[in-house]
Formats: C-alpha cells, sequence, structure tokens
C-alpha cells in the first residue's frame, strides 16, 4: 500500500513542518483569515486486517491537509484530496494518526490546525511498566542538612529543566560567594550576612527570581528555626550553613 506521509511525531513544530511540506500551494485569498478545524471521523477500534476509513471532510475552512501517523512504520494511503486515508494492520498495535489542516490569506500567512485520532487494532495488551525515574544520590549530611534540603525543595520550582539548572547553578554561585565573603570577614553579623545574600541571590536569578520566591521562603523558615534553637548564631555558622545551601543547589535537575 502506498503512504504518503511517515514521520515520528515529536512536537506541535514537526507539524506544522509537515504542514507546510506537504500542504503549500498557491495562496488562496480570505480575507481576513479564518482559521480552519479539523475533525477526524472514523472507528476507533478494528481487528487485524481490517480495512478501515478515516475521514477528515467534516472539516472547516482548510484547503489543504496532511496525515502523519506517530511512532509506526506502518502505511496509509490518502483519497480524495487528502481528505480521508485508508489504513489496514495485520499487526495488533494503538496508532495514533494526525491530521493538520492549512489555509493562508491573500498575502501567504498561513494558519494550521490539528487533530489526532487513535485507533486500536486488535488486543495490544497492556502497555509497558514505566521506567522508574532513578533515585538522587544521597549528599553530604553536613551540619545542618541544608545540601538535601535545598535540592529536594527545589523540585516546586515552576521552571522547565535547562532553566531550573542553570539558575540553580547561579544561585549555588551567589551562597558560596558569601560564604567566601563571610570567611574574609567582610560581613561581621547576620544581619549584614542576610542583606548582602538577598541582593546577591537577587542578582543571579535576574527575572526567574518570582519563580524560586517559594523555595526561597522554605529555606526563610528552615533558617528561622535554627536559628531559634541557637544552631545558626555566629558568622561562622552561617558560612558553613550557606556552603551546605551551594552544594544542594548544584546537585539540582
Amino acid at each position: 500500500m502506498h503512504r504518503t506521509a511517515r514521520i515520528k511525531l515529536r512536537s506541535p513544530i514537526l507539524i506544522a513542518i509537515v504542514c507546510a511540506l506537504s500542504c503549500a500551494g498557491p495562496a488562496v485569498a480570505m480575507a481576513p483569515l479564518i482559521a480552519p478545524t479539523v475533525v477526524i471521523a472514523g472507528p476507533t477500534k478494528g481487528s487485524p486486517g481490517d480495512l478501515v476509513v478515516l475521514d477528515a471532510s467534516g472539516s472547516r475552512d482548510a484547503v489543504g491537509f496532511a496525515w502523519v501517523l506517530a511512532d509506526s512504520d506502518k502505511t496509509f494511503l490518502e483519497v480524495e484530496n487528502g481528505r480521508k486515508i485508508v489504513f489496514a494492520s495485520g499487526s495488533p498495535g494503538r496508532y495514533t494518526f494526525v491530521a493538520v489542516g492549512a489555509n493562508a490569506d491573500s498575502s501567504g500567512k498561513p494558519s494550521v490546525a490539528v487533530a489526532k485520532h487513535v485507533l486500536t487494532i486488535g488486543d495490544p495488551g497492556p502497555p509497558p511498566n514505566p521506567v522508574p525515574p532513578n533515585p538522587d544520590p544521597p549528599l553530604p549530611p553536613g551540619k545542618y542538612g541544608l545540601a538535601t534540603f535545598a535540592r529536594d525543595n527545589a523540585a516546586g520550582v515552576a521552571l522547565d529543566a535547562t532553566n531550573k539548572k542553570s539558575t540553580a547553578l547561579s544561585l549555588a554561585n551567589s551562597f558560596e560567594s558569601i560564604a567566601s565573603t563571610i570567611a574574609a570577614g567582610a560581613l561581621k553579623d547576620a544581619a549584614a550576612i542576610i542583606t548582602a545574600t538577598q541582593s546577591n541571590n537577587a542578582a543571579a536569578l535576574g527575572a526567574y527570581r518570582p519563580s524560586w520566591q517559594p523555595w526561597g521562603e522554605q529555606l526563610r523558615q528552615k533558617l528561622n528555626t535554627l536559628s531559634e534553637s541557637r544552631q545558626l548564631v555566629s558568622t561562622e555558622d552561617y558560612a558553613t550553613a550557606w556552603r551546605e545551601i551551594a552544594t544542594g543547589l548544584r546537585a539540582v535537575k
């Protein structure tokens, strides 16, 4: 069976690329541009060997279509100018079809819409067991346990992994810098240490500061508890605590 499109679906960006390559044609004058709506009709279940038709004819304002069978090497056939596809498989499984509809205004500005349809053939069996994540390695307990505290509470920072890790490293450098300044004798008391830390941390985080505020509040409460119990008193205590925090931040994933 002829297959007109095959790609492993990874993101909406890839879908847009497929549409740009497969749906492009003479610009259609539509003023103002009306966003298309894509609708897929067809069965959601079938038996091995069944001939299945998926139909996007009910879509609105789309002048071109592209179909993708995500994460599968099976083939399908487009008919009626891409408004329908015909598919058959002798292998049980779940097959995810994506239809992309597109149009353009008179200047060629595109507009696309996407619909997804999952077809189950036969009994695909239970889904595979998820792979458990690797546990975080233990950190040195230190005097105050702040390394583990700083790392684990960063799980609540609302940033993607890349930005979380980079800002955590910036914050770690800030705490380490303050610890070195304390050791050099430039910060004489807790008030001066806290003021310098707040200033350094704000500069380290920049626009990401709001995302780290819940973490900072949890740390403030922890430090208050240590101070009230007389565990955090001298400037040397603060230098030790700040280095533990830096160690935990460098372990953030």
